[in-house]
């Protein structure tokens, strides 16, 4: 039984002077799993999660949240309001403030309290949400440390941390295992494996095909930004044009 669509892309271009980053790409992801996106470098990966977070502009193309929400309508600040959380390929923590506070700074926008006072009751639950994910991100013994002082994984977990704070319905990841070791690795499959729920869709790039094949349920292949492939991880990688194009074997 099909999930419900969390993110639905039709007839998506970028076109950066002559060049197609997204050539006329259609995509969708669904709710309640981990839906993995590989594909060579230049493949237009990143440039969908810009597009859908709204660093880029498309020049053609529907984006929709729950196939209703025009998201290219949004301003960022909307999109982020609306459920839409990114976790960059370059862990960008404050890396002197502590995990606790690098972590409230993602609970001040949960659910929408920026701008206001808040009460405190309300104070109290969003205090709870700061415990909360840090529990998730196996950093609560590590709240008052400063960030800087992180290892590399850590920090990759803390940011991850940083945008689940904000209980995002959509929750993109670039690279989150970039530079970890194989015990780090292992410890993130674990993490994703308990961000896991029915009303959150996991969209992951990511070069690591193993940790894709083992943590995805879903994997889609672009090429020269279009949909070359998507299915199963065993479907993918024996298609005869991932092989020719990506895999090279």
């Amino acid at each position: 039984m099909s999930q419900p669509t969390a993110i639905y892309v039709d007839a998506l271009t970028v076109n950066f002077s002559g060049f197609k980053a997204l050539n006329n790409l259609t995509f969708l992801a669904e709710y309640g799993g981990i839906h993995g996106v590989i594909g060579p470098n230049g493949a237009g990966k990143t440039t969908l999660m810009d597009v859908i977070t709204g660093i880029t502009r498309p020049t053609s193309g529907t984006v929709l949240l729950d196939r209703k929400q025009d998201i290219l309508r949004m301003s960022l600040p909307e999109r982020a309001q609306a459920g839409i959380g990114r976790k960059f390929q370059r862990p960008s923590v404050f890396e002197h403030l502590t995990v606790r506070e690098n972590i409230a700074l993602g609970v001040r926008l949960y659910p929408n309290s920026l701008f206001r006072e808040l009460t405190f009751g309300e104070v109290e639950e969003k205090n709870d949400r700061v415990e909360s994910v840090m529990k998730t991100i196996s950093l609560d013994r590590l709240g008052d440390v400063l960030a800087g002082t992180l290892a590399h994984g850590q920090k990759q977990w803390l940011e991850i941390g940083m945008v689940l704070a904000r209980d995002p319905k959509l929750l993109m990841l670039d690279e989150p295992v970039a530079g970890m070791s194989d015990a780090e690795r292992d410890a993130t499959a674990d993490l994703l494996e308990r961000l896991r729920s029915p009303v959150r869709c996991i969209l992951l790039v990511e070069h690591d095909m193993k940790f894709v094949g083992r943590v995805s349920d879903h994997v889609s292949v672009l090429h020269e930004g279009r949909l070359l492939c998507a299915g199963s991880m065993d479907r993918v990688t024996s298609d005869p044009e991932v092989i020719r194009v990506y895999l090279g074997r």
